[in-house]
């Protein structure tokens, strides 16, 4: 035979299953001094049962993919994942947390190249499960090209300034209101 030409066919498809890994280990004492060492597991697993790729995940389908947290957990109980609401609560956050340098950064760039930055707040009562209500306030600071959202438990001159940082108290302010943005330092 003469080859006429290669072809390649690619099919795509996904695998999800289940991917438990057991790390054994044992605890040892010295017998000359006392001092006891400790397994060493692997560092992305200290104080959570999951691995990087389950918490990648985790955050992708709870923010991309809107999902609600019943729904989160009822998507992985029924891939067989053994976990709890707050565990999905600690993984959002610790994944939440690693997020914040980038997001400074964003922010610092991004209101430095604006020539304006505008503020706004929308206000929410939450009540608890102990009857208790709370109230929160998404925080808005964004201009044509830049949008970033936080949640904070006031809505006051003092988380307006600490959202537009020192950047952004040197550029012209706009908002709808003058309630906490009269004393802004800007």
């Amino acid at each position: 035979f003469t080859t006429i030409r290669t072809d390649t066919k690619v099919v795509q498809g996904m695998t999800n299953q289940r991917n438990n890994v057991a790390y054994h280990g044992k605890t040892k004492k010295c017998s000359n001094c006392g001092k006891e060492y400790q397994p060493a597991f692997p560092k992305d697993t200290k104080g959570l049962s999951f691995d990087s790729y389950l918490q990648t995940f985790v955050s992708y389908i709870k923010f991309d993919g809107r999902f609600t947290h019943p729904l989160l957990h009822r998507f992985l109980t029924g891939f067989g994942i053994q976990i709890s609401y707050g565990e999905i609560a600690v993984i959002l956050r610790r994944n939440s947390r690693k997020l914040i340098p980038s997001m400074n950064h964003l922010k610092k760039t991004g209101v430095k190249k604006s020539r304006y930055v505008q503020t706004d707040a929308t206000g929410i009562k939450r009540m608890l499960k102990k009857g208790k209500v709370i109230s929160q306030h998404l925080n808005i600071l964004g201009h044509e090209f830049l949008s970033i959202f936080k949640i904070t438990r006031y809505y006051n001159a003092d988380e307006i300034n600490n959202l537009l940082g020192v950047q952004g108290r040197k550029k012209p302010l706009v908002s709808d209101d003058g309630s906490p943005n009269n004393a802004c330092k800007c």
